[in-house]
């Protein structure tokens, strides 16, 4: 029997692949269709509009440095209520946040043989789970549902909701102590050697590289530091070697 109990899986460029360019122009155009659908004056307001895009970048550098997801949502209640005095409702930020990332939800597309590789590992008897580091934790449940995947999954765990992000040990251990499973039984499956790799590393995981081309904002180092146990130039690999892991 194989030793291998559970494979976690990462969601964005492991099981989903965006379809285009994550840029400016994106961010901007759903910030252009948050601001025409919210029915609030106040959204109009391009002094607000770009204290809310600051506060976005000063988020992400922040949680690259501590691994502490700010969400989206509380980023901008917070800049809202500084520049206008006034709270946002629980039901206006849902809308706001829905608008936000409705331009970029038409762009994730699934990774080829997605579909097969989960049903594959199911039928082999593999727990299945996903650890995604997001900022907006809604988003990634559309996105779950959009694709009718959610059936593979137990537990689903999002940095937007318990707070940590990859590589945070926190995270990792939510999804030990679920399982009630040791760490060398558990496989991790994703493309961000800083994040998936390292962090599955520390928690003592198998690790499986889904390797790609190195993003701007990534440090080359990393390619010469964290050596991941397999790697794969494909999701269709992934059942093979966690197979050879045994």
């Amino acid at each position: 029997m194989s030793s291998i109990k559970g494979i976690c899986f990462d969601l964005g460029s492991t099981l989903l692949r965006f379809d285009g360019s994550w840029n400016q122009t994106t961010i901007q155009q759903g910030m252009d269709r948050m601001v025409a659908e919210m029915d609030h004056p106040k959204f109009l307001d391009p002094v607000f509009q770009e204290k809310f895009l600051q506060a976005l970048e000063q988020s992400r550098i922040d949680r690259e440095h501590d691994h502490i997801e700010r969400p989206t949502r509380d980023t901008l209640r917070t800049v809202f209520q500084q520049h206008t005095g006034l709270s946002l409702s629980e039901a206006v930020l849902d809308s706001a946040m829905q608008a936000l990332y409705s331009i970029s939800q038409l762009s994730w597309k699934e990774m080829p043989g997605m579909r097969q590789v989960l049903e594959a590992l199911s039928k082999d008897g593999y727990l299945l789970s996903i650890i995604s580091n997001a900022a907006d934790a809604e988003d990634v449940h559309r996105l779950i549902d959009r694709i009718e995947i959610r059936s593979y999954f137990d537990p689903i765990y999002i940095s937007a909701e318990v707070r940590y992000r990859k590589p945070r040990k926190e995270i990792f251990n939510m999804l030990l102590d679920a399982w009630g499973l040791p760490p060398e039984t558990l496989v991790m499956v994703g493309d961000t050697l800083n994040a998936d790799i390292i962090g599955a590393q520390q928690a003592g995981m198998h690790q499986i590289w889904l390797e790609r081309d190195l993003r701007p904002h990534e440090n080359p180092e990393d390619r010469e530091r964290i050596i991941p146990e397999k790697t794969a130039s494909s999701l269709e690999e992934v059942p093979g070697l966690v197979r050879s892991l045994a």
